[in-house]
């Protein structure tokens, strides 16, 4: 009946439509009613529309009743099952219904973990291990949502989880960061068409370890795995400025390339933000980039990635923490402007 409703809510015809929407409504508050969304859109072989729409509704309804004080709110068995089911299978064929699934579990491990959903981090850890890819980049969407969440969050327990979470996979992300680089390096010398879904792989690494560096580590400057990860961008960011040019002609190859350029450079920004006295040790080495890349023959490379390249160096210009003192009972502490050689 349910799956029935979902179909004719997917129709264009307005007076099937209308109908199925206010009966899927009036299911909104009845007991079972979100386990058996979670059911049909966990099911390969119903129809895509279908199936991602059920996705829509469980997550509208996460937000509106999983809390226990919400009016209506969802059993706990119910809760339960939902859960387990999330994370039961990795393999979901059709990106766009992964991505709905991946934001519903962040949804639910904000509210839920770790106290009532312990067991979340370590089975997406140990799926994000796994050699199968598809696998593995299923758990890597579904980990990138739950660890923004979990970096938004900021009552001190919810930090320290984070924190814990970030002592647990930095390092484990970070070897998995260099080797899908060196992967996709490696596709891109042969033309590979598998190189689309690499680079897809790399921007998820990349975006987890972007949170968890600028807000699972309290002082980065007091990691050595950090720092090294940080110094190796640089020349990364480098090859991967070479390998877009000669990806040229590929319109879709060199849009996501671009993607993940600008996704380093925004993770050297919320670091320079978020981590000034860290970030000291990268001020001569960014500067030099953002000459290199904006003031002589390669220069000017794309909009976005000059834009943070100027975004870099006026932040390094007009930090407080950088700005140096005034003279102060005759101790010569440097004058309040910035002289850069």
């Amino acid at each position: 009946m349910v799956l029935e409703t979902l179909a004719n809510a997917c129709s264009q015809n307005a007076s099937i439509l209308k109908p199925a929407e206010h009966k899927l409504q009036q299911w909104e508050t009845e007991p079972g009613f979100y386990s058996i969304l979670t059911d049909i859109f966990c099911n390969h072989e119903i129809d895509v529309n279908v199936r991602w729409l059920a996705a829509l509704y469980c997550k509208n309804g996460v937000e509106r009743y999983w809390r226990k004080s919400a009016p209506n709110a969802i059993r706990e068995e119910e809760k339960e099952a939902i859960k387990k089911r999330l994370v039961s299978d990795f393999t979901e064929p059709v990106p766009q219904i992964a991505t709905q699934i991946a934001v519903l579990t962040a949804k639910i491990a904000r509210l839920d973990c770790p106290r009532n959903w312990d067991s979340l981090l370590p089975t997406l850890l140990t799926a994000v291990r796994c050699e199968q890819q598809l696998i593995q980049e299923r758990a890597l969407l579904v980990l990138h949502h739950v660890n923004k969440t979990l970096a938004s969050k900021r009552l001190a327990p919810d930090k320290k989880l984070f924190e814990e979470l970030t002592a647990d996979v930095f390092v484990y992300m970070v070897s998995l960061w260099n080797m899908q680089l060196s992967q996709f390096f490696h596709l891109a010398a042969q033309h590979e068409e598998s190189m689309t879904s690499s680079l897809d792989r790399c921007s998820l690494v990349l975006k987890v370890l972007r949170k968890q560096l600028c807000y699972g580590l309290q002082e980065v400057q007091t990691s050595s795995d950090a720092m090294n990860f940080i110094s190796s961008l640089f020349p990364q960011l480098d090859a991967l400025l070479d390998c877009r040019r000669s990806l040229w002609g590929h319109n879709i190859l060199v849009e996501k390339c671009e993607h993940l350029i600008s996704s380093i450079t925004k993770l050297l920004l919320d670091l320079l933000e978020l981590h000034p006295i860290s970030y000291v040790h990268f001020i001569k080495t960014t500067l030099t980039c953002v000459v290199q890349y904006n003031f002589t023959a390669k220069g000017l490379l794309f909009e976005r990635f000059t834009v943070n390249c100027f975004n870099l160096m006026k932040q390094i210009l007009f930090s407080d923490v950088y700005k140096p003192r005034k003279k102060t009972d005759g101790i010569f502490i440097l004058s309040s402007k910035i002289l850069i050689s």
